[in-house]
């Protein structure tokens, strides 16, 4: 059974064997409930201004291509207005793999049942921030909403920019002075 309150890793190994390291238990710290200046900063001083998208009909291989070229974590995939009305994220692409090769048989081969654009692949559903929130409002909806990119859009629904937990990790770890400040124009969208 479990213990709440220890410490775990679990490895995975090539032979299928599963190995469970536990180590000592690690009480639980409550949380202050202190409101910090996250509340106070616009998530348009942290988003990644230079966002790369695609169109509902771009094919699947050029959104892999630009994931990879890119350094990124999700596409976010927009109508002709620059509106997103959808994401595809590098789990979306890797997950519905994974349970095909384990399900596959000769005839189909399973990549045949891949999606072949943007439209097939992507969640139809896009969670955005409005530019004038804050950066607390960003990290609330990632955590109650499980996410790890934002789109941020104009009072028109325009995207306009990204924010990833890693911008919101980034901004804490700069607002404490423990890293150099970097510009947020030329990063990578979805770094």
């Amino acid at each position: 059974m479990h213990d709440a309150n220890s410490v775990s890793c679990i490895i995975y190994k090539g032979t299928g064997d599963i190995e469970l390291i536990q180590s000592s238990h690690v009480a639980p710290v409550p949380a202050p409930g202190i409101p910090t200046i996250a509340g106070l900063v616009r998530v348009a001083d942290i988003m990644t201004r230079n966002v790369v998208c695609a169109l509902a009909d771009l094919s699947i291989k050029t959104v892999v291509d630009l994931l990879v070229n890119n350094y990124i974590g999700c596409v976010p995939v927009v109508d002709d207005d620059g509106c997103p009305i959808g994401m595809i994220t590098k789990h979306d692409l890797v997950a519905p793999m994974a349970n095909r090769v384990e399900t596959a048989d000769e005839s189909p081969p399973w990549c045949a049942l891949a999606p072949r654009t943007a439209e097939e692949a992507m969640l139809p559903l896009a969670f955005t921030l409005d530019e004038r929130a804050t950066v607390a409002q960003a990290a609330a909806l990632m955590a109650t909403e499980d996410l790890h990119h934002v789109p941020i859009v104009s009072a028109k629904g325009r995207l306009i920019g990204m924010v990833s937990s890693l911008d919101v990790v980034r901004w804490l770890a700069q607002n404490d002075g423990l890293v150099p400040a970097r510009s947020t124009s030329t990063a990578a969208a979805g770094a």
